[in-house]
């Protein structure tokens, strides 16, 4: 299938996606059940839908980097919760075994590849801690007015910063590494220092999820 047409199946079909690799994690790892809280579990399905929805884009773009680096960011967030970095781990091995069943050779072929490198990332790379917003590198600027934008609650305004950079000619797969990717990163280490509050940094998260689904029409054959 081409890889266009098959993030396009996922997005159709991430709500199955999602409720069967939950439930295939439960039914796989039941201490989840006695040792996370209800709001926990709940936040569990939800990281589920974000990793989905991460991987559509990476496939839509066919760039690991881009699930690689959203699985390291939430890492971070989950080492400073007091959260075991294996349970991410096994959520993804979950997902993949949902997709492997669902796509069959499509997933072997545009999606395992994926998968694998952002699983091999979070086994060798080390946490940072300095910020991620950095003078000199691509869209910079741009970066940081959006995540200004994101941290006083205004996502009308950052929705618009995005739009424009895409009506301006910046290719969307430099926004998502340069901008979404880096602002993640950044939004994590602001909140692992002490900067904002878990709120904002779910504000922040599901803002920049709700502008990735508004430029997905843009991003596919991209």
């Amino acid at each position: 299938m081409e890889r266009t047409l098959l993030s396009q199946k996922i997005k159709t079909d991430r709500e199955l996606i999602a409720t069967n690799t939950f439930e295939l994690q439960m039914a796989k790892m039941p201490e989840l059940m006695k040792r996370y809280s209800a709001r926990q579990l709940d936040k569990t399905q939800q990281d589920i839908r974000y990793h989905i929805q991460f991987l559509i884009e990476a496939v839509s773009a066919k760039s690991p980097v881009l699930f690689a680096n959203y699985l390291l960011w939430l890492k971070e967030i989950l080492d400073n919760l007091g959260l075991p970095p294996e349970d991410l781990k096994m959520s993804i091995h979950y997902l993949a075994d949902t997709l492997r069943g669902l796509y069959g050779a499509d997933y072997e072929q545009d999606i395992a590849p994926i998968i694998n490198d952002g699983l091999q990332k979070l086994e060798i790379t080390e946490v940072h801690t300095e910020t991620f917003l950095k003078a000199g590198l691509a869209h910079t600027e741009l970066a940081k007015r959006y995540l200004a934008a994101l941290l006083t609650g205004d996502r009308h305004q950052a929705n618009e910063m995005i739009q424009a950079a895409v009506k301006s000619g910046i290719p969307i797969k430099e926004i998502y590494l340069q901008v979404f990717q880096n602002t993640q990163y950044e939004i994590g280490r602001l909140w692992q220092i002490g900067q904002i509050t878990v709120a904002q940094e779910h504000y922040c998260t599901a803002a920049s999820q709700f502008i990735m689904a508004q430029l997905y029409p843009n991003a596919v054959g991209a």
